[in-house]
Parts: C-alpha cells; sequence; structure tokens
C-alpha cells in the first residue's frame, strides 16, 4: 500500500516538473531507460536499492553509470530519490510517470488475449475499432491463452471484456447449477 502512495506522490511530481519545463518526451524516454538498466543490471540495482549503503555513494555512482546520458531534470529527481531513501521504488514511481504521461497523450493501454495468433490485419481492426469508441489511441499488446479455447478477452486497466467460449461455458454451467432440480424433471 505505501509503495502505491509513494510511486502516486513522486510519478506525480516528475509528471508535472517534467511537463512544466517541456521535458515530457525526454524524461519519459530516460525513465523507461533507467527503468530498463536497473531490470538487466543486478549489480546496480542492489547498489541503488541497498539500504545501507550511504546516499552520496549511490549519487556519485549513480552519476558515473548514467553520466550525461540523462537529462538534468531525471538525474535531479534521482537523486532526490536516494536522498530520500525511496529509490527502491523507482519502477513503481516509473510505472505511474508513465500511465500519466500515456493518459496526458491519450494512449491507451490495451490487452488483447486470444486462443490462437491473430493475423495483423484482425489486431489492425482491432485497434480501429478500439480508438473510435475510446476516442484514445491505442497501445495494443497481444497474447495467446490457449485456455480460452476460442474468442477473444480485451483488458482495458481493471475492466476486462470477456468473449471467450471459456467464459461462455463458465457462465451456462453456473445457470445450470442454479437450476432447481425439480426443474430438470428428476425425481
Amino acid at each position: 500500500m505505501i509503495e502505491n502512495e509513494i510511486a502516486r506522490k513522486y510519478g506525480q511530481a516528475i509528471f508535472e516538473l517534467a511537463s512544466e519545463q517541456d521535458q515530457l518526451d525526454q524524461v519519459a524516454r530516460d525513465i523507461e531507460n533507467l527503468r530498463e538498466l536497473i531490470k538487466e543490471n543486478d549489480d546496480f540495482k542492489n547498489l541503488l536499492y541497498h539500504p545501507r549503503i550511504d546516499p552520496e555513494v549511490k549519487k556519485r555512482t549513480f552519476i558515473k553509470i548514467v553520466g550525461d546520458e540523462i537529462n538534468e531534470l531525471t538525474r535531479d529527481f534521482c537523486q532526490l530519490l536516494i536522498d530520500k531513501r525511496r529509490i527502491r521504488f523507482f519502477v513503481s514511481i516509473a510505472r505511474d510517470f508513465e500511465l500519466r504521461t500515456k493518459e496526458f497523450k491519450e494512449i491507451l493501454e490495451v490487452e488483447l488475449v486470444s486462443a490462437v495468433e491473430l493475423p495483423e490485419e484482425l489486431q489492425e481492426s482491432i485497434v480501429a475499432r478500439l480508438e473510435k469508441i475510446f476516442a484514445y489511441q491505442i497501445e495494443l499488446t497481444a497474447r495467446v491463452d490457449e485456455d480460452l479455447i476460442g474468442g477473444l478477452q480485451i483488458k482495458v486497466g481493471d475492466k476486462v471484456i470477456d468473449g471467450s467460449i471459456r467464459n461462455e461455458l463458465e457462465q451456462l454451467k453456473k445457470r445450470l447449477e442454479n437450476i432447481p432440480v425439480s426443474k430438470l424433471g428428476v425425481d
């Protein structure tokens, strides 16, 4: 719970600063690159996240590693996170910032789940339809889940549109279970 609160607070702060300074795209690239660096480099991650390493050592090492590859705003923000001992929440903060940036740019993340891999033309058609419905640019992630049997699931945020055969079978099972035995003609 506290991680979500911290992510919201700092994600909003960096978003507002980057917006005000007209550096949103640059900060977004920097944060994504840093998130990838932390994900791929365990030594770097362990250094930043270790609670007993002095913040000054962390900041010097951080600057040596990223140097001039990120802009000043991003660098200062990360140093603030180190000073406030919030750097271990960087990935969550980065995700919050990413969602705020996408909302600002009217981009909607949508996950499309199907039982088989869908042809590119069908995916494009689904994206076009969703863009008309939501009036946002759709960023589609498609994946296959053979357990669906057939049909599709579309996930937008925490909402799921489930048009899978598996879901239809589950709904049918529930309806059958709710039919009183007397109506089935069984004595």
